[in-house]
């Protein structure tokens, strides 16, 4: 749990200062944890959670944790999330984890011209 801690702070420190606007903080990544818990903590000032009711992605062959998401920063609209309907017996071969798709789109600051 230490070591997933210092991961977490290590890359928030490196996103500090690199984006591009407000909001705008995309974080994915295999948290090997369940959401809530420190290693997703460290992001949430930055990123939220978009679907907190998604499936749970780990053991790709028996999913019953989660603990691989994407977190967006409020800047951003989250069109589609989730597996991206992929059920294909390759999916299970590279990775023990499943997949999770995040379709986003930066919201407009101001109206259009």
């Amino acid at each position: 749990p230490e070591q997933r801690l210092d991961h977490a702070r290590s890359v928030r420190a490196a996103m500090d200062g690199l984006l591009p606007g407000a909001g705008t903080a995309v974080v994915a990544g295999d948290f090997n944890e369940p959401a809530g818990s420190p290693s997703w903590q460290v992001f949430t000032d930055l990123a939220r959670d978009p679907s907190p009711e998604a499936a749970p992605t780990f053991p790709a062959r028996r999913p019953s944790g989660r603990i691989d998401a994407v977190l967006v920063g409020d800047a951003l609209d989250v069109l589609e999330y989730g597996d991206g309907g992929v059920d294909h017996p390759a999916v299970h071969r590279p990775s023990d984890h499943l997949p999770v798709l995040a379709v986003l789109m930066r919201r407009r600051t101001e109206p259009p011209a």
